[in-house]
Formats: structure tokens, sequence, C-alpha cells
């Protein structure tokens, strides 16, 4: 089976089933965009066990929050309505649920952030409803539902964005979508190390939403959230697909274990009954020995360009079994790309041609006194390994480990500086990076350790060579 062959199988035009949207929500869409405003439509909120659907939220971070709800109701439907009608369909599923959903939302928001006081404001959706037919409904249903409240099929658009505004005022809080509809849609939410919410991109959350089918490919950056888009990706297809389970494939056991942590803590967090056994985590090895007839009916397979091409084309060979999502793999064409990348900063990178032990022992102790010990790792083969530890218990009073990326992390110690003696750090994202004894061959992964480290990385090293003298060129900082 050769490369070429497989690369058309992965343009495949299948894609989850959306219906377009109306001429009422493109308007506030376009509203949205323009006055910078974030909203959702068609939406759920987990909670607990319980789910709650909201046809359309939007957030003005300097206003609040408005929930709308939607109805289909016609003309014809109402022109004989009263009051007692509507009052009869309480329990009706027709009827507005406005109180209900704030009580929810409220809720969450507390127990997420012991903060619930965002103002809630309530509008309806009557897209088969003009301004000229409602002038002609009975009084009292009027009275029910003012016109202020409600959005018509003919609303223009300026005239929505002056009813939104018309019962509200400027806050003097501020409202991020990140502290807000991050912490409501747990589905959307990124958590990272210091336990920080972010909402998803666009397309993040298209790749979060969507259904795989047979076989798909995506491409993502290094800091593009790719790994925690996949994780998202797994929970929300257990919250939609009740009793089924998702595989996710990972290079290594330290990859897996870590992925297994982020896991851990984003269920925590997102306050919902969710069982994380459904989501199996395995490295390659482990997943030959998961029997056919148990593989799950999604797996997704990240950095795929880091395993054996073997094991990749057995994957796609077992395809048929099973919907596929390859991240990385090396073809041509994607089914979906991550373009954004989220990188805050500059990260400093400097080579030093001095005795490595001294120089080291320096830098650890520099980086400690603004930075915890987890913040470090240090590259190096194990001789050097071994001297520096012993050199790092006499001259630092810091406790000081080895990773071992053939051991369960869960296993090992975090708190303090992490040895490894590979530069492939895999999903370990450090403040300070030290590398000792780089050879020629462990260079090729010199860009992708930079890229996912903070702030300094540092190349040591006592003996001048022709690629250490090019990296130098290619990467040292000013």
């Amino acid at each position: 089976m050769k490369i070429s062959f497989l690369s058309s199988l992965f343009t495949k035009d299948k894609k989850s089933l959306r219906l377009p949207d109306s001429l009422l929500i493109k308007k506030l869409k376009i509203l949205s965009q323009e006055q910078n405003l974030s909203i959702f439509d068609n939406i759920t909120i987990y909670h607990h066990a319980q789910t709650y659907h909201f046809p359309l939220i939007l957030l003005d971070e300097a206003r609040g929050l408005y929930i709308f709800e939607k109805k289909e109701w016609a003309y014809d439907d109402l022109k004989n309505a009263k009051v007692e009608k509507a009052q009869q369909q309480d329990t009706s599923k027709d009827t507005l649920s406005f109180e209900k959903k704030q009580d929810i939302i409220h809720q969450k928001l507390n127990e997420l952030t012991h903060q619930s006081d965002i103002p809630i404001y309530n509008y309806l959706l009557m897209e088969n409803l003009n301004a000229s037919e409602y002038e002609h409904l009975d009084i009292s249903f009027q009275e029910l539902i003012p016109a202020k409240k409600v959005i018509f099929s003919d609303t223009p658009q300026e005239d929505i964005l002056e009813k939104l505004h018309n019962s509200t005022s400027i806050s003097t809080s501020h409202y991020s979508k990140d502290s807000i509809l991050g912490n409501l849609l747990i589905q959307f939410a990124l958590l990272d190390e210091d336990k920080n919410i972010r909402l998803c991109t666009k397309s993040q959350r298209d790749i979060i939403e969507h259904n795989v089918f047979e076989l798909e490919s995506m491409q993502a950056p290094t800091r593009s959230g790719k790994t925690n888009t996949l994780l998202l990706k797994a929970i929300f297809h257990l919250l939609t697909h009740k009793n089924s389970k998702v595989l996710i494939i990972k290079p290594t056991l330290l990859a897996c274990d870590l992925l297994k942590q982020k896991l851990v803590a984003l269920i925590e967090h997102a306050i919902i009954d969710f069982d994380i056994l459904n989501i199996l985590i395995v490295t390659p090895y482990q997943f030959l020995d998961i029997k056919k007839s148990d593989i799950p009916k999604l797996v997704l397979c990240d950095d795929a360009n880091l395993l054996k091409n073997d094991f990749v084309l057995q994957l796609i060979a077992m395809q048929k079994n099973a919907n596929l999502l390859l991240v990385n793999y090396r073809i041509a064409t994607y089914t979906h790309t991550l373009k954004e990348t989220f990188s805050f900063h500059e990260t400093s990178v400097l080579f030093h041609h001095t005795y490595k032990l001294a120089k080291a022992l320096l830098l650890i102790a520099r980086y400690l006194k603004n930075s915890k010990a987890n913040d470090i790792i240090v590259i190096s083969n194990e001789q050097t390994q071994k001297e520096l530890r012993d050199d790092l218990h006499y001259f630092i009073e810091e406790t000081t480990t080895a990773m071992q990326v053939s051991e369960h992390l869960m296993l090992q110690k975090l708190n303090a500086i992490l040895f490894l003696d590979t530069l492939k750090i895999d999903e370990l994202s450090p403040k300070h990076l030290i590398i000792l004894d780089i050879t020629e061959k462990q260079a090729q992964y010199l860009e992708q350790s930079i890229q996912k480290t903070a702030k300094s990385v540092d190349i040591i090293y006592d003996k001048p060579q022709d690629f250490i003298t090019q990296l130098k060129e290619k990467y040292e900082s000013n």
C-alpha cells in the first residue's frame, strides 16, 4: 500500500450535517461580528447529569449575557390567542422557560467561579412573525410578550442592536468570554496548567463538533492547542453519544499520562457526571494488545508523524471498523487545519561554549529564584545527568528527580527538576529548558522543543562542532 494512494482517502467530502442559518440568525451573527460580541446558536450547557439546550446565547462583555428563546409561531397560530391560552401551556415545551435557564446559568457559574452576578437579559426570536402581524395580535398577548423583547423576522439589524441596548446599560464590570462562556460551555473550555480557562477558537470548536466519518486527517502546529482540542472532542463525543467510547493514541507513556492528567483536571472542573474510563488513552504498543472487537467506533491518533509508518498503515487498514482521525500525518491534503497558535511570549535561545556542569548549575540556581523546580527540564546523557544531580544535591538545596519515560507518570514526583535523555519532550511545556550533550541526531527536535518552551532555552557545549555553529546562527537570540 503506497502513501500516494492513501492521500486520496483523506479528501472525501463527508461532513457533519448542519442546517443553514436562518436569515434572522445570520443577522445576529453579522451584528455580533461587527460589535465584537460572542454568539453561540443551538448550544447545550452540561451541568452534573443534566443537559440544557439554548437556541442562542450572546455575550456582550460590557453589558452581560443575552439568552434567546426561539418560537416557530406564525400569525395564523396566534391571531386568536389570549393570555388565558398561553397560561394553560405553562408546562408545555412551547412556552417560555427563561427563569429556569437563568437559574441554571447562575448556578453553574456560582459553583465554578463563586460569582453569579452577571446580568442576564431575555429575548424571543420569532422567525415566522413580522412586526406588522404582531400589531394585529390580541392586546393580552402583546402584554405577555412585549414587542421590545421580540426580534421579528423583519427586524432590521440596526433595530436589533437598539433593542438589545435599550434594556441594558454598560456595566462597571467586565464579563470576559473566557470566564463566562468558558465556564458555561465546558465542551469548548481549554484548561491550562494554572487552571485558567480559555474558550476555544472557532476552528477548534468546528473540529470538536465535527463527526469523524471513516478516515480523516488534521494538521496542527505546535502550540495550536491540538491535543487539548482532541481531548475536548473525545469528551464532547461521549456527551452526545451515550454508551460509547473513544480511543486516543499518543506516542509514549509519558504523553499518555500527561493527557490523562489533563482529562482528570477537565472533568473535575466541568461539574459533569462523566465516566473517564470511557476515554481510552494508549500508546501504539498498548493499542496492539486491544482486541479488534474492543476498539471503539472513534479513534483519534495524535502526533501520527512521530509514529512508525507501518503502525499508521495498520490503523488505516482497520479503519473499516472505526472512524479514524490522524493528526499531523504526512499527506498532501488535510480534512481539518488548526492555523492559530497561542505563543504569547518570546523564547530566548542562547548557546554557551563553556564547562557544561558549572554553567548548568549557575543557570538552574538563577531560574530557581523566580520559578518552581518543575518549571525546569534538563536534557543530558546518562553520565552527565548523574554528575549534575550529584552536584545539585551538594550545591543547591532543591529536590531533583529523573523523569523515566518508561514508567507511568502517576508514579513519579512532579514537583522537582526533570531530567530527560531526549529532546522529544512530548506534552511537556517547561518555562526553562537546559540542553547538554546535544548531538546532531537530536538537533532535529530542537525547533519543536523551543516552540514548547515558554521562556528560555540554553544549549551548553564544551566542544565546537559544525552543526552547533549552524544551529547557533539559526536560533540564537540577539
